[in-house]
Formats: C-alpha cells, sequence, structure tokens
C-alpha cells in the first residue's frame, strides 16, 4: 500500500524517548481541512506538541467556467457591500481580481480566517462577527452598527445555504450570489485511519464543515462509527456538531470558532482528560503503518514548491517561502489513532459540549 503523505518529526525516524513538549505532547490529531487551512491549523496544533495528521476530506478546486465570477469582479464599484463567506472565496476572488479593490467599498467576512485574508490583501473596511462566526453572527453585527447595504455582492463555494442572501434580500437589499471556487471530495487514502486505528494511536479529529464531515464518513464506509468513535471528534459550530451526532458518533466536542477556538477547546479538552486521553508516540520499528508513513517522507520535500504556491496564495506573503513551505508539507501528515476517556466531551471554556446517544 502506498501512503502519499507527509510525515513530521517524530515519523522521519525512531519514535522519540519523549512526547513533544506542549500542552499536547505527541497527540496525533487528525485535520480534514483543505490544504490551505490544514497548514494553518496544523502549525498551531504543531507549536502545542500535537502530531497533526492530514486527511482532507474536501478539495478545493477552480470553477469550470470563470464568466460569472469575472463580470461580477469588474462591477465592484456597483455594491455597498462584498460578502466572502471564507478565505478560500476570498482566494479564488483575488486570482481572477483584474484591479484594485474600491478604497471605499466595505467587505463582509464570516469569521477572523476571512477577514484575516481580506486584511491581508489590503482591504481597509472589514465587517466581521466578534464572537458568532457565521452567516447569523455577520448579520447580527451588520444590525449592531446600523449598516444596511442596498446592494450585496455575495462570493462563495458552489452551492452551501442560502440563508444569508435571504435574510439580506427579505431586509430590502438586492442580492447577487456568485461562485469563486467549488468544492470537490477529498480523495484522502480510508486505510490510514483504518490501519492506525487498530494500533491505537487517534487523539482525536477536527472536523470543520458539515459537508467536510459527510465526507469524511463517506470515504471511511462502514467503519466509521468504529473508528472515530475511539477518540473525541472536535468541532467548531453547532450545526456541524449535530450534523456529526446524526452521524451516530458519540463523543462529539463543540469548541470556539476558527482556529483559534478549535485550537483552545483541543487542548482544554485534553488539559481536563488528563495525559492518558492522548496517543502514545508512535514507534516506527513497530508500527508497519508508521513505517510506511515514515518511508514517505523524503518524497514531501519535493513537494515544497506546490506547498509554497499554495501557501503563498491562501496563507498570504508572510508564508510564501521555500522553508515555511517546507515546513507546512511536514505538518500535514496522515497517521493516527487511539482511545480518549469514554463519555469525555467536554472541552473547558468553549461555547458548549454535544454529547453523542448513550
Amino acid at each position: 500500500m502506498s501512503l502519499a503523505v507527509a510525515a513530521p518529526g517524530p515519523l522521519a525516524g525512531a519514535a522519540p524517548q519523549h512526547p513533544p513538549s506542549g500542552g499536547l505532547g505527541g497527540c496525533r490529531i487528525v485535520v480534514t481541512r483543505p490544504r490551505a487551512q490544514a497548514i494553518a491549523l496544523s502549525e498551531r496544533l504543531r507549536a502545542l506538541g500535537a502530531v497533526p495528521v492530514w486527511f482532507p476530506t474536501i478539495d478545493i478546486e477552480p470553477l469550470a467556467d470563470h464568466a460569472a465570477l469575472d463580470a461580477a469582479l469588474a462591477r465592484l464599484a456597483e455594491f455597498d457591500l462584498v460578502v466572502f463567506v471564507s478565505a478560500n472565496a476570498v482566494a479564488c476572488a483575488w486570482a481572477r481580481l483584474a484591479r484594485v479593490w474600491p478604497a471605499t467599498l466595505a467587505a463582509g467576512a464570516t469569521g477572523p480566517g476571512t477577514a484575516a485574508a481580506l486584511a491581508e490583501r489590503g482591504v481597509a473596511r472589514v465587517i466581521v462577527p466578534p464572537a458568532q462566526f457565521d452567516s447569523e453572527g455577520l448579520i447580527a453585527e451588520l444590525e449592531r452598527l446600523g449598516n444596511q447595504p442596498a446592494r450585496v455582492l455575495i462570493l462563495k463555494g458552489e452551492g452551501g445555504r442560502e440563508w444569508l442572501a435571504d435574510t439580506l434580500r427579505a431586509r430590502g437589499a438586492q442580492v447577487e450570489c456568485v461562485a469563486s471556487y467549488r468544492r470537490a471530495p477529498g480523495h484522502a487514502d480510508p486505510r490510514v485511519i483504518g490501519e492506525l486505528a487498530r494500533e491505537g494511536q487517534l487523539g482525536g479529529t477536527v472536523v470543520a464543515s458539515s459537508e467536510g464531515g459527510d465526507h469524511l464518513m463517506e470515504l471511511l464506509g462502514p467503519h466509521a462509527l468504529e473508528w472515530l468513535n475511539r477518540a473525541p471528534v472536535f468541532v467548531p459550530h453547532a450545526r456541524i456538531a449535530q450534523r456529526m451526532r446524526a452521524h451516530g458518533l458519540t463523543q462529539v466536542v463543540l469548541t470556539g470558532g476558527g482556529d483559534a477556538g478549535l485550537v483552545a477547546g483541543i487542548e482544554a479538552y485534553f488539559a481536563a482528560a488528563g495525559a492518558a486521553a492522548c496517543a502514545v508516540p508512535l514507534n516506527c520499528a513497530s508500527n508497519p503503518a508508521a513505517a510506511a508513513l515514515a518511508a514517505t517522507a523524503a518524497s514531501a520535500t519535493a513537494t515544497s514548491a506546490t506547498a509554497a504556491s499554495a501557501t503563498a496564495e491562501f496563507a498570504g506573503p508572510a508564508r510564501a517561502t521555500a522553508a515555511a513551505a517546507t515546513d507546512a508539507a511536514a505538518a500535514l501528515t496522515a497517521v493516527s489513532n487511539a482511545t480518549a476517556p469514554a463519555g469525555v466531551a467536554t472541552a473547558p471554556g468553549a461555547p458548549a459540549t454535544i454529547k453523542g446517544r448513550q
């Protein structure tokens, strides 16, 4: 079996004698996000001593036809507000933007990651919710500011919710929704999780969107519940928690929103659960899956140019260096598995906890 992944430090050779330093010392955390978002989250997790495990369930792809997007971007001056539903919407729109962003045009963002992507591109006026990072939060913030835009452009992925557009229209706005990218199911190899599940190395799984969670369950097939219910599944929104619970997952932990909220919730969960909740470091000598992953580590550096391109486009100039790209590629592992204390599904400090069926 060929596992095309990049391995971080602990898998590049023999297992260390002691777990990595940091609050999550040695925990294998599966990250199901697309590459750009996985890089940023993985960096945060690694800083706390975790071993991020990349298992992409969604790929971000360009549109087959950019005509509608190009036409909308050519008319930016006609709008009072342009809403970006994700950092991917920002990056993919900027890839087609043929002119400077109008200085007086306000942009709306549904969360801090999207707001940061806009700020990196020089957008001065960004409206972003202070806490509730979703469409509902953005509407609440517009209300708080007394902002009632007459003409709104919403840039998003193909498909998705229409709640934001419907709500703005109900309040009298003229709204145009235009796709700037498309989401496709990821091509992660379920055998990776399967092999490592049997070795007891999973510390937890991050599911950052309902669609990504659906694809995760589809990828793992009949083994999904058996494997994923061995450890907590961390989600940043109640809607995602409800979806994953409906799939039958029994340890769904609702954290705060955004990368900062996810990482804080994960760290708080393991601080409360104790060190026993974390996975033990993999031993490449005795774990065939780990050995197979370690054998592919050398090939990871060959993808550094690709990683640099993705980093430059999606994460901004600050990360667009060859060294950062190599490090980011190393952050995207694909190993994991272990047990977490049964019934423990609380992230102290998070807004709520969703427990599955008993």
